[in-house]
């Protein structure tokens, strides 16, 4: 058993007298665990490891080699990826895929984790692009006997209940309060008064926790928006930061800089410390961090505030299942595959379907001919959407602030909220129906109950192409309409992250990409992959 760590990710190491540690992230829960597993190593009660590493706050990963064991644990939501690799007998663990892919020369490409990049942008399961190189999954340890020379892995935790409740809607909204208050307060207490910076939108969640962190009194609180000059979340943001008050920051993306930005050494830096050989890295708001940290505008010991995933958590990508469809398993499925793998369409052809598909039921173990009642199919929905998705791509995103030394909070995704949400009854989580209600229940500054910016897609001189495709539909047909809208996208809301590939590259592929992504994973490839080798591009 060999464990490398990558410096470049900063984690931390405690020595003890017969144990070392390797962790990043939330200490007090390493300390907590570091603790059980040290006074208990000779009896270690699974069951025991597994009910503390459930309840643990706060985000974190860690490697514990002590005398007889080597264990590595990763949250609940993969805040900070752990990999492993078999070769030769040998088992490897390291925090870095890259540096674990290029000292054990692991270059032979896994067609099916590439087509899963090239469709969906990250790779499922435990795979990554390369062949036997591996990741933990969410909620999952992997244990070495030392003396045994066995491993194990063990699953402590899945976004899955069974147990719904059944108390009404007005005694849930009331518990969602508390634990509301329990967590921010708690974050509060961590923060202890440094500088918190808010990406606000013009969206539920951000300003949910600007709000909530206003009304528990916080004082340092300063609130951003990007995007192109004119947009209309910008518009929103700016009346919410008026009406608390709030320092508010308008950092526009300039296209001209955009370009500049993307073909920026640290932009491709930024690629290879946080693809993690898996997943292609957010972009969001990658140009605004990287230009307001180089003019020193966000404090050193600022902690970023995100707000995403909190529509999912609370229902918000439930799909509208078919109830009169028999095969639930083939619903999910398909809402997945719509949903999920169209960054390009060109791709989507019956072959890739069913070499996607036969990896999706590997991961449910099901057979094709299962069924289950409406509120299985939706638990099991959100359950690969959370494994796959949030805890692969969007979590991921939090990498972006580490590579710039920024510290980050997820308080959506802390343990108490995610237990609840995954109790709460089938009809009040579609549409987020709970949640909204709850937030227009205490309407918080009054931004909430009849406060619903409309959140326009075309910004600045660009408001006008509706009307255009409109007339084009109406004076022609709808096919030249979709054309329109189509090519026009290049100057829309997310100009800034198309402008760096330019309009003729964009116009080339236009009739196959599904958004900026696409574009990001056809340059991801070009940069890292080669005669089907990965290329070892490691920092």
């Amino acid at each position: 058993m060999d464990i490398i760590i990558d410096p470049l990710y900063k984690w931390k190491l405690k020595n003890f007298s017969d144990t070392t540690v390797y962790y990043v992230g939330y200490e007090k829960s390493v300390d907590r665990l570091i603790s059980f597993i040290r006074q208990t190593e000779d009896q270690v009660e699974e069951k025991r490891l597994n009910e503390i590493l459930t309840y643990l706050p706060g985000n974190f990963a860690v490697i514990i080699d002590s005398p007889k064991k080597v264990y590595a644990i990763v949250d609940r939501i993969i805040s900070y990826p752990i990999f492993y690799c078999e070769k030769n007998g040998q088992i490897t663990i390291s925090n870095s895929a890259r540096k674990l892919q290029k000292e054990k020369e692991l270059s032979e490409i896994d067609n099916i984790s590439l087509l899963e990049f090239r469709m969906a942008g990250y790779v499922t399961g435990r795979e990554t692009i390369c062949k036997n190189l591996y990741q933990l999954q969410a909620g999952e340890t992997l244990l070495w006997n030392k003396s045994q020379k066995t491993l194990n892995f063990e699953r402590y935790y899945l976004l899955y209940s069974e147990n719904i409740r059944e108390e009404n809607e007005e005694l849930l909204i009331e518990e969602f309060n508390e634990i509301t208050n329990k967590i921010f307060k708690k974050l509060m207490a961590d923060l202890d008064g440094s500088p918190i910076w808010v990406p606000l939108s013009g969206g539920y969640d951000s300003r949910f926790i600007l709000c909530k962190l206003m009304d528990l009194g916080y004082d340092d609180l300063t609130a951003y928006t990007y995007g192109p000059t004119g947009n209309y979340e910008a518009k929103a943001a700016k009346y919410v930061a008026d009406k608390l008050k709030v320092k508010w920051h308008f950092l526009p993306s300039i296209c001209k800089n955009a370009r500049k930005v993307f073909n920026h050494p640290t932009r491709k830096s930024y690629w290879r410390y946080a693809d993690f050989l898996k997943s292609v890295p957010a972009m969001h708001d990658f140009q605004t961090i990287f230009e307001a940290v180089r003019d020193k505008m966000i404090p050193e010991n600022a902690t970023i505030i995100v707000g995403h995933t909190g529509d999912f958590i609370s229902g918000g990508h439930i799909p509208q299942f078919d109830t009169n469809q028999r095969n639930y398993f083939k619903s999910i499925f398909e809402n997945v595959y719509s949903k999920h793998y169209t960054l390009w369409t060109n791709f989507n052809t019956d072959e890739n379907c069913e070499i996607i598909k036969e990896k999706f039921y590997d991961y449910l173990n099901i057979e094709d001919d299962s069924s289950v009642g409406l509120n299985g199919i939706s638990s099991l929905y959100e359950c690969w959407e959370w494994q796959e998705r949030q805890c692969k791509y969007v979590i991921n995103g939090q990498r972006r602030y580490d590579y710039f030394n920024l510290g980050w909070r997820l308080p959506l995704w802390e343990p108490e909220y995610t237990d609840f949400w995954t109790k709460v009854p089938l009809d009040l989580k579609i549409n987020q129906r709970l949640y909204i209600n709850y937030l227009e229940k205490y309407n918080l500054y009054n931004l909430f109950k009849g406060y619903k910016p409309y959140i326009w897609r075309w910004p600045g001189i660009t408001i006008g192409v509706p009307v255009i495709a409109k007339m084009i539909k109406t004076f022609s047909s709808k096919k030249y309409s979709d054309k329109f809208y189509q090519y026009l996208r290049f100057w829309g809301h997310y100009r800034n992250y198309y402008y760096p590939y330019g309009f003729r590259r964009f116009a080339r592929n236009v009739s196959y990409i599904r958004n900026p992504v696409s574009l990001h994973v056809d340059q991801w490839l070009s940069e890292n992959i080669s005669n089907d080798k990965i290329v070892s591009n490691y920092i």
